[in-house]
């Protein structure tokens, strides 16, 4: 490990050419993801949550007759909620949202003349919805797991509980 310590001044290091080029690489990577990286977070999630919806069609995942599962309604809500409905909200801000916030900004200015200000209002939140439909699908997911538990505990109970090899279940 390096010895930060050092009492030497850093100031007179800078001088030097290896210094100011690894300074120059650290400072674009600081800018990069400060500034660059935060702004193209929302589009990325966009695009993440738009392959995830083609997989979901492609396995026809929204289709309650293909289940197998126990609870064939839970399985479909999951799906429905989780799988689908966050990833369609952020996929529908960009395919529909900004469209119509053009087109109504252009009605409010052919109207009133101000319709500029809605324009880049509408057009900043449809760009943001992604980002935070991916914070609230991440929330939703973590508040449900103890529900997750109990299915599972529910379809293999013994799993969960302390039994010897007879099997009868030891008491603490």
């Amino acid at each position: 490990m390096e010895n930060t310590d050092s009492t030497e001044n850093p100031i007179s290091d800078l001088s030097s050419k290896e210094t100011q080029e690894s300074l120059g690489k650290v400072l674009i990577f600081v800018l990069y993801y400060a500034i660059i990286y935060i702004l193209k977070l929302p589009y990325e999630f966009f695009q993440k949550a738009t392959k995830r919806l083609v997989k979901l069609r492609e396995k026809g995942a929204l289709e309650i007759k293909e289940s197998k599962s126990n609870w064939p309604f839970l399985s479909w809500y999951k799906t429905y909620i989780l799988e689908f409905n966050f990833d369609a909200m952020a996929f529908l801000a960009y395919v529909i949202g900004f469209p119509l916030v053009i087109l109504i900004g252009i009605i409010v200015m052919i109207g009133d003349g101000g319709g500029l200000e809605f324009i880049f209002g509408g057009a900043l939140i449809c760009y943001c919805v992604p980002l935070a439909t991916a914070i609230s699908r991440d929330i939703f997911q973590i508040l449900i797991l103890p529900f997750r538990k109990y299915i599972d505990w529910a379809k293999k109970p013994a799993q969960h509980q302390d039994i010897t090899h007879t099997g009868s279940i030891k008491n603490n």
